[in-house]
């Protein structure tokens, strides 16, 4: 669903997925990491975030493209 879109490179999130003892939800974790994601990506003049691949839990990497609205 990208392939009109132009490519502007790859962000690298990442939040605290655990606190002392306790892990945290990991719904919580990927909203986190999706805002994050979003972030980065306004930061590079894009508009959708594909997933790229999660290197650990509280890790993410998103593709960042620039699509017509």
């Amino acid at each position: 669903q990208v392939g009109g879109c132009t490519p502007l490179g790859k962000v690298s999130v990442n939040v605290l997925a655990k606190v002392g003892i306790y892990t945290r939800d990991m719904q919580a974790v990927d909203n986190n990491l999706l805002q994050l994601g979003r972030n980065e990506a306004v930061a590079l003049s894009g508009n959708t975030l594909v997933k790229d691949h999660m290197p650990e839990y509280g890790k993410q990497v998103f593709a960042v493209y620039k699509c017509r609205p």
